[in-house]
């Protein structure tokens, strides 16, 4: 008679190995610094920027103007200098005011995306500095219903 081969398991499983040791603790982290309590009072940052939309619209004839002012979230610690003002119309950029979102330090640039039957008549800026607080742009009404709308972007000085 002939004998039946072994058989094999490959199933089975040994012993459990034993845990390793544990290794050493690292060094604790330092503390960071205390933020800031930032309020509406608090002046915008060195080079920090911040940008709205802006909006202005006549329906009342084609002689005067129409104007906006429009409010800093945060304030700039001092105002702008003279010229640091600039609209660019419609599909325009400039030197320091290089796109949608864009203002180089100390500059307020206006963005026009849209703009019907009103041309600029003066953007605060130009002739006298915009304040810490915010600026004022005006239109001439060109015809019985005229708008513009865009974005504008302040960098702290």
């Amino acid at each position: 008679m002939q004998e039946e081969p072994a058989r094999i398991s490959f199933n089975s499983q040994g012993p459990a190995g034993k845990n390793g040791a544990n290794g050493t603790g690292g060094t604790s982290g330092t503390n960071g610094t205390n933020g800031s309590d930032l309020t509406s009072h608090t002046p915008l940052g060195s080079g920090e920027p911040e940008s709205r939309w802006f909006a202005v619209g006549s329906d009342n004839g084609k002689d005067g103007q129409v104007g906006e002012g429009v409010s800093f979230s945060q304030p700039l610690a001092a105002p702008l200098a003279v010229g640091h003002a600039v609209y660019n119309a419609l599909g325009k950029t400039s030197v320091n005011c290089g796109g949608l979102g864009q203002a180089a330090p100390g500059f307020l640039c206006l963005y026009a995306a849209r703009q019907e039957k009103l041309s600029l008549e003066e953007l605060v800026g130009a002739a006298e500095p915009p304040g810490r607080y915010g600026f004022a742009v005006f239109f001439f009404v060109e015809a019985e219903f005229g708008l513009v709308d865009g974005s504008w972007t302040v960098t702290a000085p």
